[in-house]
């Protein structure tokens, strides 16, 4: 009579952890919102790798250490711009935790403030950790996420997409087909940069 009772929580316990696991999977896998196409051409020397981060998103530290992955990638010779968000009202020493500091580590990055996301909105960038990759003649060939799900690091097919386009002779951009025709894009996983309300306690300083 002892042995029923005992299945039974066990099963329901079983129930509920495959239940909570099944939550934690759809939201880990849930992509964030995209805005409006990236607009006007940007010509520079170089291709230009431009990502939008909420500092304080732990998902984007992940999208960070993809970015360090693809620009430390033989043959690569782009320029890299990390932009982090910032509250209007808040001093700079609010965005300048540890995901400054990742972001800082990246070959040739130059990591900025990006008061009220406003940046990030004119590149249609709403959630943390989306990329904007231009060619050198100013085209973009590359828009979204390069993480497989929300704080995981790996291969992905939008590290495969976004690492040739580093990789292009300025000489040969016209040539691109992905960005002559249409961007790749890809979805984003992370916090909407303005929002800190999504973003997990644990990643405040």
């Amino acid at each position: 009579m002892k042995v029923r009772p005992l299945t039974t929580i066990v099963c329901l316990w079983l129930g509920l952890l495959g239940l909570g696991v099944g939550i934690i999977e759809r939201y880990a896998h849930l992509p964030g919102p995209i805005g409006s196409e990236p607009g006007a051409h940007e010509q520079r020397e170089r291709p230009l790798a431009r990502m939008y981060v909420h500092p304080r998103c732990p998902c984007s530290r992940a999208s960070l250490l993809e970015l360090a992955s693809l620009m430390s990638a033989p043959g690569v010779d782009a320029d890299v711009e990390i932009h982090l968000y910032s509250p209007a009202d808040a001093s700079d020493d609010w965005a300048k935790g540890r995901t400054w500091q990742i972001a800082e580590r990246i070959p040739r990055a130059r990591v900025l403030i990006d008061p009220e996301a406003a940046r990030a909105h004119a590149d249609g960038a709403l959630t943390s950790g989306h990329l904007v990759v231009r060619t050198a003649a100013g085209t973009v060939a590359f828009s979204g996420g390069i993480t497989r799900a929300r704080g995981e690091q790996g291969p992905s097919p939008a590290h495969d997409r976004v690492l040739p386009l580093l990789r292009t002779d300025p000489d040969q951009d016209n040539t691109l087909t992905l960005a002559a025709v249409a961007p790749a894009t890809s979805p984003v996983f992370g916090c909407q940069i303005t929002h800190e309300r999504d973003c997990s306690t644990r990643a405040k300083r």
